[in-house]
């Protein structure tokens, strides 16, 4: 392999891919001539950004766009662990919120109701229709009383 596009199978070339110098680049001694930090056989294709240490391509992953060894891959997932840990933290607390309001909002049903019913428990449950005045006990006794109007009380005191 030469100094061309690096790792071009996993997202085209230089992607995460630190910038290759010539192999006669004094500054950097040239990715070619890099050897892999596990596999001192193997040439060396990318550079990890986070530890700055060479690897083949067996021993690098891609993780948002770039190449990333195994060691900071991990500490990489813990990030976002840790990160998913306090959004799944802050959701249980949201869901325990709306479960309290719910069932504040039950319980405030619950008591409304329960007073309605002994409200209507208070209520009598028959009427005597004789001191009222029934459509047909008026008609059958002649008298001229109106429903509202006690029948025993015509006002000549009788």
């Amino acid at each position: 392999m030469g100094a061309g596009p690096a790792f071009s199978s996993l997202g085209g070339p230089g992607v995460g891919v630190q910038p290759t110098a010539p192999a006669s680049s004094p500054a950097r001694g040239g990715l070619a001539r890099q050897r892999c930090v596990f596999h001192a056989a193997r040439e060396a294709v990318a550079r990890c950004p986070e530890c700055r240490r060479f690897f083949c391509r067996e021993c690098v992953t891609e993780h948002d766009d770039q190449l990333l060894c195994a060691s900071c891959l991990r500490k990489a997932a813990e990030k976002e662990d840790h990160k998913a840990g306090i959004s799944a933290a802050a959701a249980a607390l949201s869901f325990a919120r709306a479960a309290v309001s719910v069932g504040m909002g039950f319980a405030l049903a619950w008591a409304f109701f329960a007073m309605l019913l002994i409200l209507v428990t208070l209520l009598p449950t028959t009427v005597d229709w004789s001191k009222r005045g029934s459509p047909s006990a008026s008609s059958s006794s002649g008298s001229s009383t109106t429903p509202g109007e006690d029948p025993g009380v015509d006002g000549k005191g009788e």
